[in-house]
């Protein structure tokens, strides 16, 4: 009988082991989906923040571009302007108008090459005038 008893108590022993490793398992199997959801919860987070500094620095380089295309777009109405130009060139580049004598067109003609002087009162449509330039 103690015989009967001693595998009575290993059989239940066994049991309650068996009982014991499901437990186990299951509650290490809770543990690691908690994990895995925490991990992946925190790099979330990361890449939001991430993203949120990606976009910060993108605005202010939008920005930069906006306020340099605004300072090109000034320019090039100051440029095209024919005083503006006129007062550039003459300021900035220290350049004057040539005197009436030195300037001459050439145009070609069916036969030959010949010189002609320019007229500068055409000049006067562009805005300004040799006068401006005189000393």
């Amino acid at each position: 009988m103690v015989r009967h008893h001693m595998g009575l108590v290993k059989r239940h022993a066994k049991q309650r082991s068996g009982v014991r490793n499901a437990v186990l398992w299951k509650y290490m199997a809770i543990l690691f989906a908690v994990v895995f959801l925490m991990v992946f919860y925190l790099w979330e987070q990361y890449q939001v923040i991430s993203f949120d500094s990606t976009i910060h620095t993108l605005r202010g380089e939008i920005q930069e571009v906006d306020d340099e295309n605004s300072r090109l777009f000034v320019q090039v109405v100051s440029l095209s302007n024919g005083q503006e130009i006129t007062a550039r060139a003459r300021h900035d580049l220290k350049m004057t108008f040539p005197e009436r004598e030195r300037v001459l067109l050439i145009e070609r003609s069916p036969a030959d090459w010949t010189k002609m002087h320019i007229d500068l009162g055409a000049d006067q449509a562009l805005g300004f005038a040799p006068e401006d330039f005189s000393e």
